[in-house]
């Protein structure tokens, strides 16, 4: 039983709690039963940290004491399993795409990949926006991130990158109402922007249409609600 916070491997998991280290060794960590179980469908994971030598996983296995498990865990009480994960760098094409524009929260992004894997959309794009890999976007998603591919990049690189990508932007201006807004076809992407100041103008002027979501009373949505109610008008039929 590891139980001390020197060993080399349980430093090895609290370093992957930054993002620079994270993307330096193309991994991350996770927590909790769920997540990981998720992970070892996919093939993910790396090594596992568990507080229950009984179990057994077909990865490296390191058994950690209570207090060890206090110290890597984000939650107020322990679920007593952790692990190191590959990132999946595989690509592969994108025909239903979610642009996400300086996303701040960490909850929205991982309620907006949640969203994605629900309504049937295979990529999000990210530019300036939460970490796709830190603790709170990964709780928030429930395990989405495991389903979907994930880009973090400049939106306009990724749209000339694309130039048959339709882009349909959200904005609260100059647009026409979602449910007036013509079918489109694949590839199409769906843009949402910065909680406060929206898409950026350059992306924009170079989306093939704005729609909004019509609405009594309020001016405008939390970002990962309009998100929701944007997917699943667009969801696979």
């Amino acid at each position: 039983m590891i139980q001390s916070i020197e060993n080399e491997k349980v430093k090895e998991y609290l370093k992957l709690k930054q993002k620079k280290f994270r993307d330096q060794s193309d991994t991350f960590v996770i927590e909790g039963p769920h997540l990981v179980e998720m992970a070892l469908t996919k093939n993910q994971v790396f090594r596992i940290y568990t507080t229950k030598p009984e179990s057994y996983y077909p990865v490296e296995t390191i058994w950690i004491s209570e207090a060890i498990a206090k110290k890597l865990s984000d939650v107020e009480t322990p679920q007593g399993i952790f692990a190191i994960c590959q990132k999946n760098n595989q690509m592969k094409s994108s025909n239903r795409v979610v642009l996400l524009d300086r996303i701040q929260d960490p909850g929205n992004v991982g309620t907006i990949l949640r969203n994605a894997v629900a309504f049937g959309f295979d990529t999000i794009v990210a530019e300036d926006s939460a970490d796709f890999y830190q603790s709170k976007v990964i709780r928030s998603s429930q395990g989405a991130i495991f389903h979907i591919q994930l880009i973090s990049e400049p939106i306009l690189h990724f749209m000339n990158k694309n130039p048959n990508l339709y882009v349909r932007s959200t904005a609260l201006q100059d647009a026409i109402p979602l449910e007036d807004a013509p079918k489109i076809a694949e590839p199409f992407a769906l843009c949402f922007g910065n909680e406060g100041s929206g898409i950026q103008s350059s992306i924009l002027k170079q989306s093939q249409d704005r729609v909004r979501i019509e609405m009594t009373e309020m001016e405008s949505l939390n970002v990962a609600v309009a998100c929701g109610i944007m997917l699943y008008h667009h969801r696979m039929k």
